[in-house]
């Protein structure tokens, strides 16, 4: 099973809280405050996975399909 399989699963206010700010995570990930402002309850994938990456202690769940 490759990583592309699995989904990588953050809380945008996890995420907001361990920068300190949503300013300081849209800095780390290259993106917009305005950008940050539009997710949901959780993280997009591709910045999910950046995140992870770039501070592993980040609270997330990794998610991987179920095998049947």
């Amino acid at each position: 099973m490759s990583d592309s399989n699995m989904e990588v699963l953050i809380k945008t206010e996890d995420a907001i809280d361990a920068y300190k700010g949503a300013a300081n995570l849209a800095r780390s990930l290259g993106v917009s405050r305005a950008a940050i402002s539009q997710w949901g309850e959780y993280v997009p994938e591709v910045s999910a996975r950046g995140l992870v990456i770039l501070q592993p202690s980040i609270p997330h769940i990794i998610k991987k399909p179920s095998v049947t």
